[in-house]
């Protein structure tokens, strides 16, 4: 009998393309996705980040987006925030793949971020990305959404499609 071996980030796009279709989004959301320039309309938002984020992005298929699965925060800082970004609120989902230097990468991802509103989406682990996203959030103001507090999946990473649908609701709400 042929088994099937699944490598742990074909597994992971696998199960966010499939989030994404149950969410009416598409794979597409998959790879890095550039942000347009900045709307100057009112009410415009930004999902910034890593594979949480991806799915966010499916459930908040009118806001804009710079997603990448497994993406850490320095490298995030260095590929896609060469310039400040504006919006009227901005979703942040990084820290979880980081090593190391998480907070003084957040803290400067915050410093390239115009908005009214920022809400930062702490996973449900590591600890340390837990703690390090706490810390800038609260030295900017800025608002946190929990992982923890909607349903995920078996990683106890990831939000079931519910829980993506969940934290847009509470990041987005006016």
């Amino acid at each position: 009998m042929n088994r099937v071996r699944w490598r742990p980030a074909a597994l992971l796009r696998t199960l966010v393309g499939v989030v994404a279709a149950a969410m009416g989004g598409t794979p597409a959301l998959l790879p890095a996705m550039p942000v347009a320039p900045a709307s100057a309309a009112t009410g415009a938002c930004l999902i910034l980040g890593d594979s949480l984020a991806v799915g966010i992005a499916a459930a908040a298929p009118t806001c804009r987006s710079m997603v990448r699965i497994g993406i850490g925060s320095r490298r995030f800082l260095r590929q896609y925030l060469q310039s400040p970004q504006d919006s009227d609120t901005v979703v942040v989902s990084l820290g979880a793949n980081d090593d190391r230097g998480t907070r003084e990468a957040l803290s400067e991802i915050r410093q390239n971020l115009r908005a009214r509103r920022v809400v930062w989406v702490l996973p449900s682990r590591p600890e340390a990305a837990r703690a390090a996203i706490r810390s800038v959030a609260a030295a900017n103001n800025d608002a946190t959404v929990d992982t923890a507090t909607v349903s995920l999946e078996p990683d106890r990473l990831h939000p079931t499609a519910g829980g993506y649908r969940k934290i847009v609701a509470l990041a987005l709400e006016r």
